[in-house]
């Protein structure tokens, strides 16, 4: 979960990555807002799901849920909620728990809403989610230095509710994963 390779570098870059970091999470609240087109068997627990976004055939980004995710740089993934009733905010945390520690945690480690556990495998987040298009959510995207292997994320509601997903970070022998796996709920 390191940052992109583009975003390391001096103190002008350090400016550039905080306003990279604003501008990620503007572009998480638009994603998650995104249609999705639901397929059978798909990684979900109730109302939340767990996959990648993928753009289709109209360059329109598209929620897959899938259990693999590929490890190609910039590659979205993450949940949703399909959020009824008024649009207020709903408050979650979020853990993720990797295989091991990524090369770099950079950028993300210096939020207030963002604790990394000291052997650097466990990343929590809390945050809070507007309802954009009926979901509420949270997306990360891969970086070159993040592990291949099994990870764990689950994400708890301020009403009680809590959804736990299994999926993996796999190297995609065509450049592009499979989207057709659905998540394992645990």
């Amino acid at each position: 979960m390191e940052s992109p390779p583009s975003d390391r570098g001096d103190g002008k870059s350090r400016a550039y990555l905080v306003l990279l970091r604003v501008l990620a999470i503007a572009a998480c609240a638009f994603v998650v807002a995104c249609h999705s087109d639901q397929q059978a068997g798909q990684a979900s627990l109730g109302d939340v799901e767990f996959g990648i976004w993928v753009p289709d055939a109209q360059g329109e980004w598209r929620f897959a849920a899938t259990r693999d995710v590929p490890r190609v740089a910039e590659q979205a993934f993450g949940w949703r909620m399909r959020a009824e009733g008024p649009a207020r905010p709903v408050q979650w945390v979020e853990k993720i728990r990797l295989p091991r520690a990524p090369e770099s945690w950079e950028g993300l480690a210096d939020s207030p809403d963002v604790t990394v556990s000291e052997d650097g495998r466990t990343v929590t987040t809390r945050g809070e989610s507007l309802p954009g298009d009926q979901f509420v959510g949270n997306v990360w995207y891969v970086s070159e230095g993040d592990p291949v292997g099994d990870y764990e994320l689950t994400v708890e509601f301020e009403d009680g509710r809590k959804a736990s997903f299994r999926f993996r970070l796999v190297v995609p022998e065509d450049g592009r994963g499979a989207a057709d796996a659905p998540g394992m709920i645990v």
